[in-house]
């Protein structure tokens, strides 16, 4: 059976008035195992070739498990559900351009991957459009700024989860409440008490740029698991670059700063 390949270019996808050396080609392939299985993926094209080749091969390899190019039938091929393996890696795949300008493509890729367990999952990564070069927290902010953003992650989540705990002894104490409920909330306690707020850096940190701010998306407290009961999930931090112009590395004010 032969793939049924479908190729769409997003022309009209302009972010910031100024993004007019780079575009995403939408490719969408169906599953030759599994026709009515599609799997998408962003493909960078722009002016320079050797920028979009070099992230359009750390987005495959990290995301697909392949080595853009040498693919043997499609760039899906390693993760697509087969007849000998009935279980696909990923499922759902899809994606959002969350940015792209003269500076910056920023993109997060989501999906359910599959291993003991199956579990949604979305990554955002952030490029740098004249080296190709991805960018982490650690490398937009200077050594400075990185401790301050640290803290304050770190203060913002132990917040929320000492609320929360009062929130759910309130709950607790409660004379509405029967057997399995108070079992759930137990639970629940124990899960936000137990939580770890330290973090010793940024680098990992899932985060998303705009014009004006940025958005970092870290630190769940429940394991697959416990994951029903979590009802705080990831926290997520907004700051305004204009309030952290002082902490920013130099290429953190080149790219960041408009």
């Amino acid at each position: 059976m032969k793939r049924t390949i479908l190729t769409i270019t997003i022309s009209g996808l302009v972010l910031t008035s100024n993004a007019q050396d780079f575009k995403i080609r939408k490719l969408e392939e169906s599953n030759p195992n599994f026709p009515e299985e599609i799997y998408i993926f962003p493909i960078l094209e722009g002016s320079d070739n050797n920028v979009a080749q070099k992230i359009n091969s750390y987005l495959i390899e990290d995301q697909l498990e392949n080595e853009y190019g040498k693919e043997k039938e499609s760039i899906f091929e390693n993760i697509w559900q087969t007849k000998n393996s009935p279980t696909a890696r990923i499922n759902s795949l899809s994606y959002k351009v969350e940015l792209i300008n003269k500076k910056l493509y920023t993109v997060t890729i989501s999906g359910e991957f599959c291993s003991a367990y199956c579990e949604w999952y979305d990554m955002s990564y952030t490029f740098d459009l004249l080296s190709g070069d991805l960018l982490t927290l650690n490398t937009l902010f200077s050594i400075e700024g990185q401790d301050s953003l640290l803290q304050e992650l770190i203060e913002y989540k132990r917040e929320l989860i000492e609320q929360k705990i009062i929130k759910i002894n309130e709950i607790i104490q409660s004379d509405t409440l029967d057997t399995d409920e108070r079992n759930y909330y137990q639970e629940m306690l124990d899960l936000y008490q137990d939580c770890d707020s330290e973090y010793d850096e940024l680098k990992n940190f899932r985060f998303v740029p705009s014009q004006n701010s940025i958005k970092i998306i870290y630190g769940r407290c429940s394991t697959h698991y416990y994951r029903n009961i979590d009802e705080l999930w990831y926290f997520e931090k907004e700051i305004i670059i204009d309030n952290w112009i002082y902490q920013l590395s130099e290429i953190g004010k080149e790219k960041l700063i408009n």
